[in-house]
């Protein structure tokens, strides 16, 4: 009997490590014989770096970079395929978490110090950068990531922030890091909205990040003009309005190819040959709603399961999906911790682990039957 547990993080709770080690003891407890591969996720938000290096058996790096308030912030990113590939998470030089809540003001954040970061791997001679773009604290079109790689924006100073996207004049690409050129950048976002619109960046995200609903509109015709220096992006790319608009802005200044980040980190982990022979798919997160099929973890699982007929069950936190689309995705069933135990989302989240394991060796046995 063969079981593939991949699962994201339960954010707040465990890193998506902890929770494929979590399900298996479960599963063996309940089903001695069971073989069971982990495969811990992420989906180009927190924990892309550490998931993609720790399954190459890559290297770690500590750079000091600015933040998203220009404060001082160590990043850590990884090396792999020797030294020939980086990968990059925003939140470690722009994420939301480096800012106090009292402080959050996507108009005053920055991306500056991912351009920083994209410039620290440039340096090791890597050939190819991904750069994971959840949890970030900015809206700002990736326009001041892009000034550490050479782009100027005329009117306005160092670093571009989200208010000031109303000022530029003009843009200056000629200056752009000739190295950028001859390096493979890949965006793995977490959301494919656009960066424009009732579902872009500022209007679904901007509040998030802190925004009052007339920062919302600022941010939003700030982003609009920013678009409108580079007609041949569209503004409704797929996946532009991840992390501020820094997607859109890496397709922008860095001619970045956007993926789903769960596609590229399942490819990465070789994730088909994982199915070779599986009996069952376990795959979870802690939070499955309607914000899961845009794009995340266990979407992309259940999917790739399913095309090769192995049924996928679901482990979460909490769910709020209907039959019809977990059958749709080809789910055989979903099970929460607050459902299940009847508990709240808080004590769910203070005993995760116990009571996934729980969880998992109660609901396996039963979906193998």
């Amino acid at each position: 009997m063969k079981i593939v547990v991949a699962c994201d993080s339960f954010k707040g709770s465990l890193d998506s490590v902890s929770v494929v080690e979590a399900i298996e003891r479960g599963i063996i407890r309940a089903v001695p014989d069971a073989k069971v591969i982990q495969c811990p996720l992420a989906d180009g938000g927190e924990g892309t770096a550490r998931i993609l290096t720790e399954a190459v058996k890559g290297s770690f790096v500590s750079s000091e970079v600015h933040g998203p308030i220009m404060e001082p912030v160590t990043a850590k990113w990884g090396l792999l395929n020797n030294g020939k590939t980086a990968v990059i998470e925003m939140a470690e030089a722009a994420g939301l978490t480096l800012i106090e809540s009292e402080k959050r003001d996507p108009c005053q954040t920055t991306s500056y110090g991912v351009g920083e970061l994209i410039l620290k791997a440039l340096d090791t001679g890597v050939t190819k950068i991904i750069v994971g773009v959840g949890g970030s604290a900015t809206t700002d079109g990736g326009a001041g990531m892009a000034q550490p790689l050479g782009i100027q924006f005329e009117g306005c100073g160092v670093p571009m922030t989200g208010e000031k996207l109303l000022d530029i004049q003009s843009v200056d690409t000629t200056k752009l890091d000739e190295r950028i050129k001859n390096t493979s950048i890949q965006v793995a976002v977490d959301v494919l909205n656009p960066l424009l619109g009732p579902t872009g960046a500022a209007r679904v995200f901007g509040p998030q990040k802190g925004a009052t609903p007339d920062q919302v509109e600022m941010l939003e015709s700030g982003l609009n003009h920013l678009a409108s220096f580079f007609p041949h992006i569209s503004p409704d790319l797929e996946g532009g309005g991840a992390a501020g608009g820094l997607g859109w802005g890496m397709a922008a200044f860095t001619g970045a190819e956007i993926r789903k980040g769960v596609d590229l980190c399942l490819d990465m982990l070789d994730f088909e040959d994982l199915l070779e022979g599986a009996d069952l798919v376990v795959t979870g997160e802690g939070s499955f709603d309607k914000q899961t099929f845009h794009g995340k973890a266990p979407l992309g699982v259940a999917q790739r399961a399913s095309k090769r007929g192995i049924p996928t069950v679901v482990l979460a936190g909490n769910h709020r999906v209907s039959p019809e689309d977990l059958k749709q995705a080809g789910i055989v069933g979903c099970y929460s911790l607050c459902r299940h135990f009847d508990i709240s989302v808080k004590e769910a989240m203070a005993g995760a682990s116990d009571l996934l394991e729980e969880l998992a060796g109660c609901v396996v046995p039963g979906v193998l039957e």
